[in-house]
C-alpha cells in the first residue's frame, strides 16, 4: 500500500474542508432559529495563539454542536482580536447578516 505524498493529502483535506464549510453554511443561513455561538482561546506550548468557534442550535427535534473553525491569531487574545476573527469567520459561512 502506498500512502499519498504529504501534499495531495493537505491538498485534499483542504478541498474537503471547503466542500464542508459550503454545506454548513447554507445550512445555517436557511435555518430559521437562533444560532448560538460558543468560543475558546488558547495558547499551545510553543506560544502560537489559537481559538475555535462551535454553533449550537435545534435541527428537526434535535441538538446539534458544529465545530466551525480554528484559527491561528497573528496576536494577543484581546476582545478586539477575537472579534476580528470571530467577524471573518461569520463571512466565511456567509453568515454576516443572519438575523434569527
Amino acid at each position: 500500500m502506498t500512502l499519498p505524498a504529504p501534499n495531495t493529502l493537505s491538498r485534499d483535506i483542504k478541498a474537503a474542508f471547503e466542500v464542508c464549510r459550503e454545506h454548513i453554511g447554507k445550512l445555517l443561513r436557511a435555518h430559521p432559529g437562533m444560532l448560538h455561538f460558543a468560543t475558546d482561546a488558547w495558547t499551545s506550548p510553543n506560544h502560537r495563539a489559537f481559538v475555535a468557534w462551535t454553533v449550537h442550535f435545534e435541527y428537526q427535534g434535535h441538538m446539534l454542536a458544529l465545530l466551525l473553525d480554528i484559527a491561528e491569531l497573528l496576536q494577543s487574545h484581546s476582545g478586539a482580536a477575537l472579534a476580528k476573527e470571530f467577524q471573518n469567520m461569520l463571512e466565511s459561512f456567509g453568515l454576516e447578516n443572519k438575523v434569527g
